[in-house]
């Protein structure tokens, strides 16, 4: 509803329409002027994720051990065909989700709205602001300020502390989060292979946020790294024979960007030599 009365948007009927349709702005809304935050992926993907998240929560498998409930690669061309599995063929300790279809669609709606909410505020974005043309990696939360119709929304970093601990360390932690998150970033191009988006959620979103609510979300850096140190093992140190770690330009991005990380996050503590530096692709993608 706007600020005159009047409903804008749609409504649910015409959302679930197969014939509804939403143009594509590209990021771009009232003409020239630039969205401030861009997200890493498209919705379709975040669908995929989420579907993910809820399938790991609630313990689904296929009716068939040997088949795989939902397939590795991240397709938003079988996104419908993957939901579709998981109605059909999904069990669980509680039955099968086909007997109760109306109990998977209200769960999974709770599942899409917190795990939308823990995305937006945890997972890195693309902030343009300050005229800022390229944007810049960002981790911020919405907050409001004043009362009543005086409220104004504004953003500030996602907070990674627990209460009571210096500001200070929690621009610490927030840089921390973004840097270790962007190597990830840039290292998986294709959005068909951003799984550790999926873990991050998956912890993030477990026991009902119970990380959050214990402020062990200071921890959330410690699992992008181990992403990544898991990446570095499997894909590199795992295909090298004989101790000769050499693939050429076959070596994984993931390899240079958590060495540069890592080199990073040592200097953070001392003399801030790398202070400025950023992850950025390597070609631009389309």
């Amino acid at each position: 509803m706007n600020q005159w009365g009047e409903t804008t948007g749609h409504c649910i009927c015409d959302l679930i329409n197969k014939d509804f349709y939403v143009e594509d702005d590209e990021g771009y809304v009232d003409g020239d002027i630039r969205v401030r935050f861009e997200s890493v992926i498209e919705f379709s993907f975040f669908l995929l994720h989420t579907l993910k998240v809820y399938i790991s929560l609630n313990r689904l498998r296929h009716e068939n051990e040997e088949v795989r409930i939902v397939d590795d690669l991240l397709d938003d061309k079988k996104l419908l065909d993957a939901f579709k599995r998981v109605v059909s063929k999904g069990v669980s300790a509680k039955g099968k989700v086909t007997d109760d279809k109306e109990n998977f669609s209200r769960t999974f709606i709770v599942c899409l709205l917190r795990t939308r909410f823990l995305f937006d505020k945890y997972i890195i974005k693309r902030e343009y602001a300050n005229d800022s043309i390229d944007g810049e990696w960002s981790l911020k939360s919405l907050h409001v300020s004043g009362q009543q119709s005086r409220k104004k929304p504004y953003y500030k970093n996602s907070k990674f502390t627990k209460k009571g601990e210096w500001e200070k360390t929690n621009d610490l932690q927030n840089k921390t989060n973004i840097m270790i998150q962007s190597a990830l970033r840039v290292s998986y191009n294709s959005p068909k292979v951003m799984h550790w988006i999926t873990t991050l959620l998956i912890w993030l979103s477990k026991n009902n946020c119970k990380c959050i609510k214990n402020n062990e979300i200071t921890r959330l850096d410690e699992i992008s790294e181990n992403i990544a140190i898991d990446a570095v093992k499997k894909n590199f140190f795992g295909v090298c024979n004989n101790g000769i770690y050499a693939l050429g330009v076959n070596t994984p991005h993931i390899v240079f960007n958590y060495v540069d990380y890592l080199l990073w996050r040592e200097d953070s503590r001392n003399e801030k030599k790398y202070s400025d530096f950023v992850f950025e692709f390597r070609f631009r993608t389309h």
